[in-house]
């Protein structure tokens, strides 16, 4: 598996903030089968 490929797609959103002049940039990512399983299992650790 390419490294590029472990972390998904990437999505960029833009939200113009209040004074109508700037904006905040997220990026997110495409969550693989993998990571998603891992993250499940990793809360239902923290909530035991």
């Amino acid at each position: 598996m390419k490294r590029a490929d472990s972390v998904g797609k990437t999505h960029k959103r833009r939200e113009l903030m209040a004074d109508g002049r700037r904006y905040i940039i997220y990026y997110t990512f495409d969550q693989t089968e993998k990571s998603t399983t891992e993250s499940v299992k990793n809360e239902a650790e923290k909530n035991v």
